[in-house]
């Protein structure tokens, strides 16, 4: 006779997955911070994407991932409004932009942890260096050079600007 402990399962044994899954989802849902600016005061939308996996070492235990994806869009009037563009001196440009919007999305992030103290540590650790780097980097430059690109992009090829995604890294 064997007991469980002395040969592992064929597949994984989550004990109690919807109560687990229950809680990291509370736990999300009430510390979740959504929107964080920039240096100079634009808005960026923070999403949290979340995951229970088995453990890929331990079948008995639960895999916790986070994605953290950090995204803005910008157009005419918070471009004109965080000093990214002059209204006057970069009038074509603003004209070229329209009333259409530009996504830019920073790299995502992903954390994995086995135990929820450790993911919930480990998300606060990441949050604060996101707003860290948010309002320690002045980005304006890099939006500018982005706004432009994006606007070649669209007048060559004809796409529109909600397409466009580019990729920042922290």
């Amino acid at each position: 006779m064997q007991f469980l402990g002395e040969r592992p399962p064929r597949r994984p044994v989550i004990a109690s997955l919807a109560s687990a899954a229950r809680e990291f989802n509370h736990w999300v849902g009430e510390n979740a911070y959504h929107e964080l600016s920039d240096r100079s005061g634009a808005l960026w939308h923070l999403s949290v994407r979340q995951q229970l996996l088995p453990h890929p070492e331990y079948p008995t235990q639960t895999l916790y991932r986070l994605r953290l994806g950090l995204q803005t869009l910008l157009n005419q009037k918070n471009l004109v409004d965080t000093g990214v563009l002059d209204p006057v001196a970069d009038a074509r440009l603003l004209s070229l932009i329209g009333l259409d919007s530009i996504p830019i999305r920073l790299k995502e992030r992903m954390i994995e942890a086995s135990q929820v103290e450790e993911i919930r540590r480990e998300f606060a650790a990441e949050l604060d260096k996101i707003r860290e780097y948010l309002k320690k980097n002045d980005l304006t430059a890099v939006k500018k050079q982005l706004v432009g690109r994006c606007v070649d992009r669209r007048s060559v090829f004809g796409h529109r600007l909600q397409q466009d995604n580019f990729d920042l890294e922290v």
